[in-house]
Formats: structure tokens, C-alpha cells, sequence
């Protein structure tokens, strides 16, 4: 590795103990071979991680957790497990609930999937006439379409006579 790699890696992953073994024995070997960046790394830990070596851990408050929960979830609220809750009301809770990044594509797939169950719906009348049209069409024509054989079809006719 060349110095400005080496520089890079000293002053972010290295200095945090966050390299893989291999890359960090590599550094390892750098620095015993180049003055300029162990200086470099003599001077990080000097001045990066030695004043915090002496500070104690700060452990604050529980009302600044529940500041923290607020904030990142605001209007989240446990939903109400009641018999008497309409199911408008049971909607209406889990639309709150969700944040406004989901709230819209919730809302097209709810769209969308009542379009869909209620279109067979709209539709079926149709099918229904065009059902009753070819079974007036059937009837009408059945006496013409049997020869004296009882034979409906040509194809019934050459392949069973």
C-alpha cells in the first residue's frame, strides 16, 4: 500500500479498530517501515484518542430516552384492543399510526384492490345477457344444425359415420 492509502485508512478505520486482521497487519508492516506515517498515527492517538481515555461514561436521564422515542415516533400509540372500536374508528387509528411515507402507497393499494374486487361485480350483468344471447342463439338454430344422422357437426359427421 502507498502512504496516502495508508494515511486514509490511519485516520479513519485503523485509529477505530475496525480493519479486518489482514489489512490491519499490513498497516502494521507500513508502519514499522515508514517514519512520516507513524508519525501520523503517533499523532492521532495523541490527539484523537487520549483525551478520551480518562472520561467517564455518561449515562443520561430516562426523560431524554423518552424525548428521543417521542421525537423519532411521534402519534405512534398502541392500538386500542376494545370490543366497542367501529371498524371506521379501527381505520382511522392504524392511518394515523402509519407515517407519511406509507401512508400513500397504503391508501393506492386499498384503492386499488376495491376496484378490483368490485369490477366482477359491474361486469356480471354483461355476462350474463351474453349467456342468455347464445343460449336464444343454441336453441334457435339446434333444429338446423342436426342432420337426419343426429350428427351435429361436419367433423361429427366425418370422423363418426
Amino acid at each position: 500500500m502507498n502512504c496516502g492509502r495508508i494515511e486514509e485508512l490511519l485516520k479513519t478505520d485503523y485509529i477505530d479498530n475496525e480493519l479486518d486482521e489482514k489489512t490491519r497487519l499490513l498497516i502494521k508492516e507500513h508502519l514499522s517501515a515508514c517514519r512520516k506515517c507513524a508519525g501520523l498515527e503517533a499523532q492521532l492517538r495523541e490527539k484523537i484518542i487520549a483525551p478520551f481515555k480518562a472520561v467517564e461514561k455518561y449515562h443520561p436521564p430516562e426523560y431524554l430516552w423518552q424525548n428521543i422515542k417521542d421525537g423519532i415516533a411521534p402519534g405512534v400509540e398502541k392500538f386500542p384492543l376494545t370490543e366497542g372500536i367501529s371498524i371506521a374508528d379501527r381505520i382511522l387509528i392504524i392511518l394515523r399510526a402509519l407515517k407519511p411515507a406509507y401512508l400513500v402507497p397504503v391508501l393506492a393499494a386499498v384503492v386499488v384492490i376495491a376496484v378490483l374486487l368490485s369490477s366482477p361485480l359491474k361486469n356480471n350483468g354483461g355476462l350474463d345477457s351474453y349467456i342468455a344471447e347464445q343460449s336464444e342463439f343454441i336453441i334457435d338454430n339446434n333444429g338446423d344444425a342436426i342432420n337426419a344422422n343426429g350428427l351435429g357437426t361436419s367433423i361429427e359427421e366425418y370422423f363418426l359415420s
